[in-house]
C-alpha cells in the first residue's frame, strides 16, 4: 500500500517530524510550497491574519498526484487555532479525491482539536489517525514516544 506525506512547514518543525515519519513508515513526502508566507516577522503576522479571516493563498503545483496513493497523511502548523493556511488550500483542492487520511499538526500550545477538525471537514474524511505535538514537546523529545505511536498506527493502515 502507498503513503505519501503531504505537509507544510514555515519554521522547520513541521518538516523535522515528516522527516521522521518517512524514515519511520517508508512514505514519500511532498512539502507544499506557498510563496505568501516565508519565515520573517511581518509574513507570520500576515500568516495569522489570513488563517483568522479564513483567506486561503495559493499553493505551488505538485510534483505527485496525491489521489495516486491508498494513504495520505497531511501535516501542517496550527496558526490562531486553525490548520495553516497553505493546508486548507490542499485539503479544499485535492481532499476529495483522496482515498483515506491521517492528519498531524505540530503547535505552540492549544487549538489542536479545532485544526484537526477543520482538516477533515475540509477533507470530507474522516482520518484513520491523527496526532498534535506541541512545541514544548518536540522541544523536550517527548515526541519520540508519540511520534512512534502514530507511526505504528500508519503502517498498520497501510
Amino acid at each position: 500500500m502507498s503513503m505519501l506525506i503531504v505537509y507544510y512547514s514555515r519554521s522547520g518543525n513541521t518538516r523535522g517530524v515528516v522527516n521522521e515519519l518517512v524514515e519511520a513508515v517508508g512514505a514519500e513526502a511532498e512539502e507544499l510550497q506557498c510563496p505568501r508566507y516565508t519565515r520573517g516577522m511581518l509574513d507570520w503576522i500576515l500568516a495569522v491574519y489570513d488563517s483568522v479571516r479564513g483567506r486561503l493563498p495559493d499553493i505551488a503545483p505538485l510534483r505527485r498526484d496525491p489521489a495516486a496513493y491508498d494513504l495520505v497523511l497531511v501535516a501542517g502548523p496550527v496558526w490562531a487555532s486553525h490548520a495553516a493556511t497553505p493546508v486548507r488550500t490542499f485539503l479544499e483542492r485535492y481532499g476529495p479525491s483522496l482515498e483515506r487520511v491521517a492528519f498531524l499538526v505540530t503547535l505552540g500550545g492549544s487549538g489542536a482539536d479545532k485544526a484537526l477538525a477543520e482538516m477533515g471537514a475540509l477533507s470530507g474524511k474522516r482520518p484513520i489517525a491523527t496526532l498534535a505535538l506541541t512545541q514544548a514537546e518536540l522541544g523536550a523529545g517527548r515526541d519520540r514516544r508519540k511520534l512512534y505511536d502514530f507511526a505504528t498506527k500508519l503502517k498498520a493502515a497501510s
